[in-house]
């Protein structure tokens, strides 16, 4: 979904011309080279491992033998496993790879995420709804999950943090206020995508870390950390981080 309003974005888009205009300095990309190649097969491979389990689960869900394999898929080992067949075939240099990595970022998104780990596990989450259940309207019930989605979302991932936090505390209230829970779905996940650009989530991580050298990513910091606080408030800069 994000992939087809990204595209009708740049269809639509008024600046497209100045978009393209803006890519004609950029040359032609080679041929792939033999470790490239070697590269692109190991990471279809590991897709593959990846996501075949899942989809597997989903069309044989009776299945105990895919279940199982379902169940033991992690998707770390099987990274770090085609890391290491990547060493072995010497398809780069680890040093430099290594001393390219941005761990500024990758520990500021650890110490994030461990933060709101613990949160969870304290239950601020269980108290967040409970909150929500008994002081909200139901009217506004949708509202303020995604409120809470988006301000979570500012510091954690949709997918992996936001939603396995929130989504067990939809059916209960909704069930209690009679309320359809795909609505609340839905607000929760329009609110967690509508500040995963932060530089603190996945989404802002995932930028940071494609810049190619520290002066680059300092100055996208600020501009990431503008865009929830212009969708949330005003078009002022944050002043905590910026």
């Amino acid at each position: 979904m994000p992939v087809v309003v990204l595209a009708g974005l740049i269809v639509v888009g008024r600046r497209r011309g100045s978009a393209v205009a803006s890519l004609e300095h950029v040359e032609r990309p080679g041929p792939l080279n033999r470790e490239q190649k070697t590269t692109l097969t190991l990471t279809l491979i590991m897709m593959a491992t990846v996501l075949l389990p899942p989809i597997a689960s989903l069309l044989l869900p009776d299945n105990a033998a895919v279940a199982f394999v379902n169940a033991k898929v992690d998707i770390g080992l099987i990274a770090s496993v085609f890391s290491v067949i990547a060493l072995l075939l010497k398809l780069g240099d680890e040093r430099q790879a290594i001393a390219s990595l941005p761990w500024g970022t990758i520990i500021m998104i650890c110490g994030v995420g461990m933060l709101i780990s613990v949160a969870i596990k304290a239950g601020t989450i269980d108290l967040l709804g409970s909150w929500i259940g008994t002081n909200i309207p139901p009217a506004l019930i949708p509202v303020a999950f995604g409120v809470a989605a988006a301000l979570m979302s500012l510091f954690a991932s949709t997918l992996g943090v936001v939603t396995p936090a929130l989504f067990p505390l939809v059916l209960p209230i909704a069930n209690t206020l009679a309320i359809d829970p795909m609505i609340i779905f839905i607000a929760i996940v329009v609110g967690a995508q509508a500040t995963s650009i932060s530089p603190f989530s996945s989404g802002g991580s995932l930028i940071l870390g494609s810049c190619p050298d520290d002066r680059a990513r300092a100055g996208l910091l600020p501009k990431l950390c503008s865009v929830p606080h212009r969708w949330a408030s005003s078009r002022r800069w944050c002043s905590t981080c910026c």
